[in-house]
């Protein structure tokens, strides 16, 4: 890899330096025109398109409405165009006036004149039949983030966001469209699909962002498409431009979490419990290693007389006082400060344009421990060697470095699945750090330090000091592209890109480390000569994980269009070819001296009689697991439109895939794949064309077909090779049973839509439905009994087609200018409603089917119940609790019950109640910013509507085995006449009786709250400097300010809860930054 960034280095030096001299050397001659474009109100016009006749130099207008473009003659036209207005003309003579001052006036082709891209071809508004969302380099940019789809977050309607389980969230566009599948949308990158980590991509090199969403739009991506697609287009250079110099900077400050968001139990509350349950003789002390808690330990040690009472009680009196957050808050977290630094240099001269970028992010996070460094290096050349002909070269380079030290908030472990008590400390006043129970008692690995093991002792802050895990993350993508243009008829096309992720996982463990020293003492043998024979080699422990991913990408294509009267054809057609190879290695280096790199030999096949209990005897597990996959894919695709009088279009695609994924049958390894669209352009008609109220009228509507793929399905049998120590012989486990009629998913959908732009174009937008029907969707089937088990897991199923759904939805864009004078208020609204059902699923759900998806949401367990939604949430009967005893009661059919097994082992699924979805069915996002002169105020606020979750609840039987006490127990019932103002269960009689009790009441319907919110998202604002440095050649300098994250304004519920995060939602982050253009 060093060689691979040495030579990367080389080409982007030898080819920066060769592009400057002759983009020095072809501008010699070229002078500039200067001047400044204004609305008929003397308004500046943003983004106005500034083009030379006859000429291929473009600029735009700043946001002052500045601009500057080179000509290569003393005289010509100049050509202005901007969404919204009318394109206009003026002659120019460099020798005499070289600034020039413009007035545009409004027009009705406010939407048409706005071009998107599907991967495939640039297509203007103007003959688009499908349903696109455009994200213009502005919108993309108002957001401050690392990761470029955050920046689409609340910015387009149609497309979700799903942060409940991971923070790196699930997306969808226009609903769920599969259900095992993979339901995030495909992406591609400069025409290609992006298979590597999209966290790999500088947000400061994309241009724009194109939504596909329907068939019309997203079917020439065939069987990839099912989930919608997110088309990104990077930065380029532009022939006859003069040489640009665009830098970008800021900082992010992101508070602490809020580690007091989840309610817990409290010290003395949790203190009182265990003195409870110790007098009732629970889960009775007989083991001299079993782990348990300090204040059982002190009891025991009080119980043989080797504590009074007084240091008992002084020991729980301070105990009491204790809150284990405090020190986590204090030792563990810490504010995140991210910084990112962008610089682009683009520019050209008659037959060759390029662009150079560099990105430099540095993120410490709040978890001590974690961070992430990130460097991109970006160059994108065309080249024309003759005017018919066009070259290009691209080459991305990213390297990120992560690393993973800490373990996070929610995953500290004190082993048989403990979490750490709420009295612990993990350091003392002075800041020691202190050792908490782990795995085995304190009262015996106190004593086995003299016998002369390993110190046994887990102290988190040592863990955190030591720790060593990082991964490095290579990423390289290579475009190779060559166009020729026969006549004005006809051109080809063939492109190739190259894509090779290489992640390096290594995470080093030394003797330091808690699970090292433990797995040396587990293994050590005492002899009889006092000595020890140490199984578990001493010395550090690497963990590798390492995934590779190479792919190569062809595509060979035909464009054409004519014109001719009030026709005009467009039409393209062409294959492409995909070879996706994957491979993943894991390992376990055991015994490892970092001073000589010396690997001890391990013994995998002997079982060794553990250290605290010799009558248990294990083996060392070997780690060793190496796979590699190869996905082919070929493809033939054709697209075309018809446009009549520039008001009617007919549009097709049709696409045939082909995958070695698939059955054995021709049409099932092939599927093809269609749309149809047509559009009217009602603004030009006569009956309207007069009317200044309507600027724009255009009616849409579409039908087809797209697919999705599941990878982890085979057609054919598919295995693993292992290894059987105890035999010493190799084995071979089946992960897959032959399907020869596995078949593609796929996604069909209708859709219509209306463009609209009246009053002067103040106010434009659309407004679309949709109809879809999703077929042979892939899920899981049980596998004959008598067959045996498939795969290294007791695994009973294996994919099938099986189901289908439908759904429809509404999408809204309401864009409008509220005021126009001297201060500027634009107000955009989106809107969507979707909601997905299952119409069809050959295998009958059970009560544990749909209760097992207790916290359903995109990425969870699905609740398969045929007219119901994928992600459902769906609870048991609340019948209160008993005014006697404070026991939850359910429900036997119609009958009020405590028999809790009873109540769970229900067949009948129709005794359940269904709350409804657990994704929002309608959501969307209102965005305001407000403009006067060179200041700009953008906010932002988000909501969802329309579904539930359930919150966490108090279970006893986790309280008293795991220690997980949930903050609801100071609410529980204690007396007769609590149960009117709690719904909390009281203490059970029986302590080991609780857990189908628990199981209960976690799961009824009193615990299912509405998640329906409204946020306020974020807060920009940004000042541009416009004389500043303009004496130095700054064009433009801007300096901008961005708080993100800032909080729910309203929620349904009232416990304060934020719906859409699981565990802690995320901090409020402060960001100030620069951006400059020479």
């Amino acid at each position: 890899m060093k060689q691979t960034f040495t030579l990367l280095s080389f080409i982007l030096t030898a080819t920066l330096s060769c592009f400057l001299w002759m983009a020095s050397n072809g501008q010699n001659s070229i002078k500039n025109i200067e001047g400044r474009i204004v609305s008929s109100t003397n308004e500046p016009i943003i983004k106005a398109t500034i083009k030379v006749l006859h000429e291929k130099t473009v600029a735009i207008s700043s946001n002052d409405g500045f601009f500057s473009i080179p000509v290569e003659r003393n005289q010509g036209i100049l050509v202005i165009s901007c969404i919204g207005y009318s394109t206009k003309e003026i002659t120019f003579d460099a020798n005499i006036n070289a600034k020039v001052n413009i007035v545009l006036t409004t027009n009705s082709t406010a939407l048409n004149e706005v071009s998107v891209s599907n991967g495939y071809q640039v297509i203007s508004k103007e003959r688009a039949t499908g349903s696109y969302n455009f994200v213009s380099n502005q919108d993309v940019n108002r957001r401050v983030s690392t990761n470029i789809l955050d920046r689409i977050e609340n910015m387009t309607n149609a497309v979700q966001f799903n942060r409940k389980f991971s923070n790196e969230p699930s997306i969808t566009i226009r609903g769920i469209n599969t259900i095992l599948s993979d339901q995030n949308p495909l992406i591609i990158v400069d025409n290609f699909p992006y298979l590597a980590d999209i966290n790999t991509i500088n947000p400061n090199d994309i241009e724009s962002i194109t939504i596909l969403k329907d068939a019309a739009a997203a079917a020439i991506w065939g069987s990839n498409a099912g989930n919608g697609v997110i088309v990104i287009t990077t930065k380029k250079g532009n022939y006859n431009q003069k040489m640009k110099i665009e830098f970008n900077t800021n900082i992010t400050i992101e508070e602490k979490p809020d580690i007091y968001y989840k309610p817990s139990i409290s010290a003395s509350d949790f203190i009182d419990v265990e003195l409870n349950l110790y007098k009732l003789n629970f889960q009775p002390v007989r083991n001299r290693t079993k782990l348990l808690s300090p204040l059982i330990e002190l009891l025991e040690q009080q119980k043989k007389g080797m504590v009074d009472q007084a240091t008992v009680d002084q020991k729980i009196a301070a105990w009491r006082t204790t809150d284990i957050r405090k020190d986590i808050d204090k030792y563990a977290l810490q504010l995140g400060l991210n910084q990112q630094y962008a610089v682009n240099m683009r520019g050209g001269s008659n037959n060759i344009n390029y662009l150079f970028s560099a990105g430099y992010d540095r993120n410490k996070s709040t978890l001590i421990g974690n961070s992430l460094d990130r460097i991109t290096l970006q160059n994108q050349t065309y080249f024309k060697p003759i005017p018919q002909l066009e070259l290009s070269f691209g080459i991305n380079y990213t390297s990120t470095l992560s690393r993973r030290n800490s373990q996070g908030i929610d995953n500290i472990s004190l082993g048989d699945s403990k979490k750490i008590y709420p009295y612990a400390q993990i350091a003392d006043k002075d800041g020691n750090h202190l050792a908490l129970p782990k795995d085995l008692r304190f009262s015996y690995i106190d004593t086995m330090q003299n016998i002369g093991l390993l110190d046994w002792h887990y102290r988190y802050l040592d863990q955190l000091d030591n720790a060593n895990n990082k991964i490095n993350n290579n990423t390289i993508v290579l475009n190779i592209g060559t166009k020729y243009r026969l006549n004005e008829r006809f051109s080809g096309e063939v492109k190739y890109q190259f894509q090779k992720q290489n992640i390096e996982g290594t995470n080093t463990q030394n003797e330091l480390m808690y699970d090292v020293r433990n797995a040396i003492n587990r293994f050590t043998i005492a002899e009889s000569n006092g000595t020890f024979t140490y199984n578990y080699p001493r010395g550090s422990v690497i963990d590798i994980n390492n995934t590779g991913l190479t792919t190569h990408s062809g595509r060979a294509q035909v464009n054409y269009q004519e014109q001719w009267n009030r026709h005009k054809v467009f039409a393209l057609a062409g294959f492409e070819i995909r070879d996706i190879a994957g491979n993943i290695y894991s390992d376990r280096i055991i015994g490892y001296n970092e001073s000589s790199g010396y690997r001890s030999p391990i013994d995998y096949k002997s079982n060794f009689p553990l250290f605290y209990n010799p009558l248990l005897a294990t083996n060392i597990t070997d780690m060793f697991s190496k796979s590699e996959s190869l996905n082919r894919f070929t493809s033939l695709f054709i697209n075309a439109s018809y446009v009549w009088k520039d008001r009617y279009t007919l549009s097709g695609s049709l696409r045939k895939d082909a995958s070695n994924l698939f059955g054995v049958s021709t049409n099932q390894r092939a599927v093809p794949l269609w749309s149809i669209g047509a559009s009217w352009n009602l603004a030009d008609e006569m009956f309207l064309k007069a009317s200044r109220l309507v600027n724009l009228l255009k009616l849409r509507a579409t039908y087809g077909f797209s697919g999705s793929i599941n990878k982890q399905a085979a057609g054919v049998l598919t295995a693993i090779n292992d290894n059987d120590y105890y035999y010493n012989l190799p084995t071979l486990q089946i992960m897959n049973p032959p399907n020869d009629k596995l078949r593609w998913e796929r996604n069909g959908m209708f859709n219509i839509g209306i463009d609209y732009s009246i009053l002067n174009n103040r106010v434009n937008g659309s407004l679309e439905y949709y109809h879809k029907i999703n077929k042979d969707l892939m899920s899981e089937i049980a596998i004959n009994p008598t067959l045996g088990s498939f795969g290294h897991m007791d695994l009973s199923t294996y994919f099938g087609n099986i189901a289908s759904t439908k759904g429809n939805g509404i999408d809204l864009n309401l864009n409008a200018v509220l005021l126009k004078q001297l201060v500027r208020w634009d107000a955009t609204l989106l809107f969507s409603y979707t909601r997905t059902t299952i119409t069809k699923y050959d295998i009958t759900p059970t009560v544990a089917n749909l209760m097992g998806a207790a916290n359903a949401g995109a990425g969870g367990p699905i609740t398969p119940q045929i007219g119901y939604p994928v992600y459902g949430i769906y609870s048991y009967r609340w019948g209160g609790l008993d005014p006697k005893t404070g026991d939850p009661r359910g429900y036997v059919a119609d009958t009020l019950s405590k028999d809790y097994t009873a109540i769970q082992n229900s067949g009948n699924i129709n005794d359940l109640v269904f709350n409804g979805s657990a994704l929002p069915t309608y959501f969307g996002a209102f965005r305001n910013t407000i403009s006067y002169k060179g200041a700009s105020l953008s906010i932002n606020i988000s909501y969802k509507f329309g579904y539930y979750f359930r919150k966490n609840a108090l279970e006893y039987y986790s309280l008293y085995n795991y220690w997980d006490g949930y903050g609801e127990y100071d609410q529980r019932w204690k007396e007769p006449g609590d149960e009117s103002k709690t719904n909390v269960p009281s203490v059970p009689a029986k302590p080991n009786g609780s857990l189908s009790r628990d199981k209960f009441y976690a799961n009824s319907e009193v615990n299912v709250l509405k998640g329906d919110n409204i946020r306020l998202q974020d807060i920009r604002f940004s000042y541009d400097l416009p004389n500043l440095g303009k004496k130095k050649g700054v064009l433009n300098l801007q300096v901008y300010g961005y708080i993100n994250n800032i909080g729910i304004i309203w929620r349904a519920n009232k416990l304060n809860l934020d719906p859409d995060y699981f565990s802690l939602p995320p901090s409020r982050t402060y960001s100030i930054g620069l951006k400059s253009n020479f």
